[in-house]
């Protein structure tokens, strides 16, 4: 493939893109901002996740280093551990205000407490094992990095199960919503056009 027939091929695509959303209504575009924030947020969170890996590992190079400040060392541990779940919170209730709207508040509000009690419990059983490091048992931090790697996982995957449950919840309101506002657009229309064509006739009669 020659690099012209690359680039008439590019352009080609980026038209089939802007004319697929000008097909989208507003209804769409709501809906459709609304997912790319969910998907955009795991992404975010995912890199988060490894940054914070990466901290636990030089965390306990740290303490394989100087046992001797063990305590002030897993006590900033601990404070990055709590920034890092508050950021996660937060970040979780920014993303999904643009869907809250559309959800009943229930419904809303339990499936954020899902993710909630998994970030609730995942914190705590990351923080457990620092108390204990710091105790002598300095045998235990290759465990240690371990046991958050397969947090993190969990994490992860709980993330891509609540992003899941969210958007066939939210396909099922989507299409009820579409079938009303189609409805609704018929009904208009048909209500409107006995005025519309006696419009029509007046003013060709005013020619």
């Amino acid at each position: 493939m020659t690099k012209k027939t690359e680039t008439v091929l590019e352009v080609e695509n980026q038209e089939t893109v802007v004319d697929g959303e000008k097909d989208l209504t507003s209804l769409d575009l709501v809906w459709k901002l609304g997912f790319n924030e969910l998907d955009a947020w795991a992404e975010r969170f995912n890199k988060q996740d490894a940054l914070f890996l990466e901290t636990v590992k030089n965390y306990v190079e740290k303490l394989k280093q100087n046992q001797e400040n063990a305590i002030t060392i897993a006590a900033q541990f601990g404070m990055e551990l709590k920034k890092w779940e508050k950021a996660a919170r937060e970040e979780l209730l920014m993303t999904t205000t643009s869907l809250q709207n559309f959800f009943p508040v229930k419904s809303y509000e339990e499936i954020n407490q899902v993710v909630d009690d998994i970030q609730n419990k995942t914190t705590n059983l990351l923080l457990t094992p620092t108390q204990a490091l710091i105790t002598g048992q300095l045998e235990a931090l290759d465990k240690y990095v371990e046991t958050v790697e397969q947090y993190i996982d969990y994490r992860k995957n709980g993330r891509e199960k609540y992003i899941e449950s969210v958007k066939k919840t939210s396909n099922v309101l989507f299409e009820n919503q579409k079938v009303f506002v189609n409805m609704l657009t018929k009904q208009v229309k048909t209500a409107m056009l006995p005025f519309q064509n006696y419009m029509k006739d007046v003013t060709e009669q005013a020619k």
